[in-house]
């Protein structure tokens, strides 16, 4: 109801005062996080995590209707991989790193 929805003109600037009782267990640290170059490609890119996994995660990458395109086990100290999309046409993708307790998404547009 409207009655419950967030402001989150309130929420997103200065503090996280306005999320106290609302979001349980936010983890400012995310071990997931990754970057992935280029982020606009004609196919090979390349996912880096800031420190080695501490465990094993999931890749996952989805087009924009949520079609599973791709998915990839990634092992405890795994640093970087190479996701090659070249097969997949032209548009948006979701990037998706996922363990159980943590993920971290990100996009990516292929371009031919």
């Amino acid at each position: 109801s409207s009655e419950d929805a967030i402001d989150l003109a309130t929420v997103c600037y200065e503090s996280c005062d306005a999320c106290s009782g609302i979001i349980d267990n936010v983890d400012e640290t995310n071990p997931l996080a990754f970057n992935v170059f280029p982020s606009v490609t004609d196919g090979v890119l390349t996912v880096a995590f800031p420190a080695a996994l501490e465990a094993g995660a999931n890749l996952v990458v989805r087009d924009l209707s949520g079609r599973t395109v791709r998915t990839e086990n990634l092992g405890t100290g795994t640093l970087r991989t190479v996701v090659d999309l070249g097969q997949q046409a032209d548009g948006f993708y979701v990037i998706r790193v996922e363990n159980g307790q943590f993920a971290a998404t990100e996009t990516v547009i292929v371009q031919h």
